[in-house]
């Protein structure tokens, strides 16, 4: 069951096409920390730049300390590495998510494992196509290969980089794609999710009606 909602106002709202995007804009909405993997991400986008010399990564989202800001400064090197300092942000905390969200083509993750992400859910709300390593729980449940995006093997970031040139590369695709994370997006409105839960409460009610509670 979704620990999350989209709400029915993000729900109704007009739809932005992909011709009103910014070509080539990936983002990821996470902690700039460990788990998060984002040097893999980075390295996709190396590879994709390579292609798609107009794609930009812009990472939003606060630095974890650990080990004095470890993984930012590990995402730091690598972009220094490759030479993408004007491809890749750190854009550090926002308060204006939609607008990021309005604006990008893809979403992409490459941790080492997730709960529900809500960040992706909001994503595919907003109609940003997701690109995830196959890892438990959420993003693969979230993302349906074909539909809404593209799982990858974990680790694989260059499969990572071979979707998003794949995307960028046939914008009929990428415009399928958009519409079907917003269709995707229904399964998570209020009335959807209560529903889960209901059946569930319900199954529960059912299961201890005749036994010691």
């Amino acid at each position: 069951i979704p620990v999350g909602i989209v709400p029915d106002s993000t729900l109704k709202a007009k739809r932005i096409p992909e011709s009103k995007r910014t070509f080539g804009k990936v983002i990821a909405v996470a902690r700039i920390a460990p788990e998060k993997r984002l040097t893999d991400l980075v390295k996709a986008i190396n590879i994709v730049k390579k292609e798609v010399p107009e794609v930009t990564l812009d990472l939003y989202g606060y630095a974890d300390s650990s080990n004095n800001y470890q993984a930012k400064r590990q995402v730091i090197e690598l972009v220094n590495k490759y030479g993408l300092q004007d491809a890749v942000k750190l854009k550090g905390y926002t308060n204006h998510v939609d607008q990021v969200y309005d604006d990008a083509q893809i979403f992409g993750l490459t941790s080492t494992m997730e709960g529900f992400d809500l960040a992706i859910m909001e994503a595919i709300s907003h109609g940003v196509v997701g690109v995830t390593y196959d890892v438990n729980y959420g993003p693969n449940d979230i993302i349906q290969t074909g539909k809404n995006g593209y799982v990858v093997d974990y680790n694989d970031y260059h499969a990572v980089a071979d979707r998003m040139i794949k995307l960028f590369k046939d914008k009929k695709l990428m415009q399928k794609m958009s519409d079907g994370a917003y269709d995707s997006a229904r399964r998570y409105s209020p009335d959807n999710v209560w529903k889960d839960w209901k059946a569930l409460l319900d199954d529960a009610d059912a299961t201890l009606e005749g036994g010691d509670r």
